[in-house]
C-alpha cells in the first residue's frame, strides 16, 4: 500500500516536472534553481513533492481535483499562491508561509476564511466565488490592499474590515448586500479607492438596485476612482454627487423642522387651552378664598364675644336678670356659628371640586403633551431612515378610511 502511494507520488512529481521543463531525474539539483510552479486542468490531485523546491516563491495550481492545502511546509520563501477552481472546502496549512503576499483560492467550496493569522505580509486576497457567509479572520492583515469577496453569501459588512486600513481595492459584487446604512460602514477605510458591489460579472446586491446608490456611495466615499469598475475620478461626477445629497439632506432637514416646530406650535396651543380651561376653577378658588377668611373672621369674633359674656357671668352669679340675657344671646350667636360652620363646609366641598376640576384638567394636559411629543418622536425617526435610504423608503400616517 505504501509502495503504491510513494509511487502514485512519483508520477504526480514527474508530471509537475514535465509541465514546468524540469528533468525529474536531476530535479534534486535544478529544483533549488526553480522560483515558480504551474499545474493546470490535471495532473496534480495532491501538493507534493514541492521540498524539491525550496526557494518557490510562485506556485500556481488550477483545476485539479485538490480539497485541502498540505505540503507547503517547507516553502517558507513562497510569495504568490493560486488554488483555483479546485474542490478547497478550509483555508489551512499556510502557518510556514509567512512571506505570502498574494493569496488567490477563487472558485472553491470555502465556507470560512479563517487560519489566516501568521500572513501578516499578504497584500492580495482573493476569495471570490466560495461559500462565505461572513467577512471575518482578517484582523491581523494590516497590508492588505486588495480583497476580492465576490459571487458569496455575505449579507453584512459592518465594522469587520476596520482593522484592514490599507484596503485600496475591494469587491463585494454578488452577495446578497442590501442597506445603505451597511455601506456606510466603508467611510472607514481611508485608501479605498476601487469598490465593486456591481460587477457585470457577478449577480448584483439588492442594494445596487435601490434608487441613487450611485450617489450615495459616491458622497459617502469621495475618494473613490473606480465604482462598480467604471471611472468616477472626474470632478464633475463627484459634484453632481454630493450636489445631489445636499438637495436631499435639505430637503429633509427641512421637514425636521417643519415638524418640530408644528410640535412647538400644538404645544403652545394646548397650553393656551389649558390655562382657558384653568381661568374659572381658579376664579372660583379665588373667590372661595377671599370668603373663607371672612367667614373665618366672623367666626373668630363670635368665639371671642361669646367667651367675653361667659366671664361676666362668672363675675356677677346673682344677678339673674343679666345671666338670663346671656343665655338668650347665647344662643343666638350659637346658632350663627353653626350657620358660618355650614357655609365653611359647603365652601369646602367647592373647593375640593374645583380643586379636581384642576387636577383633571391638567392631566388631560400632560397626556395630550406625551401623545404629541410621542408622535413627533416616531416621525423624526422615520424621516432620518428616509435620507438614509436616500429616499427608497417612505413613511405615511394612516388613518382608518386607508384600504391598507
Amino acid at each position: 500500500m505504501i509502495e503504491c502511494e510513494n509511487l502514485n507520488q512519483e508520477e504526480i512529481i514527474k508530471e509537475l516536472c514535465l509541465c514546468n521543463g524540469l528533468s525529474y531525474e536531476i530535479v534534486g539539483q535544478e529544483g533549488s534553481d526553480a522560483s515558480k510552479l504551474e499545474m493546470f486542468f490535471s495532473g496534480y490531485p495532491h501538493i507534493v513533492g514541492l521540498s524539491l523546491f525550496p526557494n518557490l516563491t510562485s506556485l500556481t495550481i488550477i483545476a485539479q481535483d485538490i480539497k485541502e492545502i498540505s505540503g507547503l511546509e517547507t516553502c517558507l520563501q513562497l510569495k504568490e499562491l493560486w488554488i483555483a477552481e479546485c474542490c478547497l472546502e478550509k483555508i489551512g496549512g499556510l502557518q510556514e508561509c509567512r512571506h505570502l503576499e498574494k493569496l488567490y483560492l477563487f472558485y472553491n467550496k470555502i465556507s470560512k476564511i479563517e487560519n489566516l493569522e501568521k500572513l501578516s505580509r499578504l497584500k492580495v486576497l482573493w476569495l471570490n466565488h466560495n461559500t462565505i457567509k461572513n467577512i471575518e479572520g482578517l484582523q491581523t492583515l494590516k497590508n492588505l490592499n486588495d480583497l476580492n469577496l465576490a459571487g458569496n453569501l455575505i449579507s453584512s459588512i459592518g465594522r469587520c474590515l476596520d482593522p484592514n486600513e490599507q484596503l485600496e481595492k475591494l469587491n463585494l459584487s454578488g452577495n446578497q448586500i442590501c442597506s445603505f446604512k451597511d455601506l456606510t460602514n466603508l467611510t472607514r477605510l481611508h485608501h479605498l479607492k476601487d469598490l465593486c458591489l456591481n460587477d457585470p460579472q457577478y449577480k448584483t446586491n439588492p442594494v445596487c438596485l435601490l434608487c441613487n446608490y450611485s450617489t450615495h456611495v459616491l458622497y459617502h466615499l469621495p475618494c473613490l476612482q473606480r465604482l462598480d469598475t467604471y471611472d468616477v475620478s472626474a470632478k464633475t461626477i463627484k459634484e453632481l454627487a454630493d450636489t445631489t445629497a445636499m438637495k436631499k439632506i435639505m430637503y429633509y432637514n427641512m421637514r425636521i423642522k417643519t415638524v418640530q416646530r408644528h410640535l412647538n406650535e400644538d404645544l403652545e396651543k394646548l397650553n393656551d387651552r389649558k390655562c382657558k380651561l384653568q381661568k374659572l376653577p381658579e376664579e372660583r378658588m379665588k373667590l372661595f378664598s377671599f370668603v373663607k377668611k371672612n367667614l373665618e373672621r366672623e367666626l373668630d369674633e363670635l368665639k371671642g364675644s361669646g367667651q367675653g359674656q361667659n366671664e361676666r357671668s362668672n363675675n356677677n352669679k346673682g344677678m339673674e336678670l343679666e345671666i338670663s340675657k346671656n343665655s338668650e344671646t347665647v344662643k343666638e350667636e350659637s346658632s350663627l356659628q353653626q350657620k358660618i360652620l355650614t357655609k365653611l363646609n359647603a365652601l369646602n366641598e367647592r373647593v375640593t371640586f374645583w380643586n379636581k376640576k384642576l387636577d383633571e384638567i391638567e392631566a388631560i394636559y400632560r397626556i395630550e403633551v406625551k401623545r404629541k411629543k410621542k408622535s413627533c418622536g416616531l416621525l423624526i425617526p422615520f424621516l432620518l431612515m428616509e435620507l438614509e435610504t436616500v429616499g427608497n423608503i417612505h413613511f405615511e400616517e394612516g388613518t382608518r378610511s386607508d384600504d391598507w
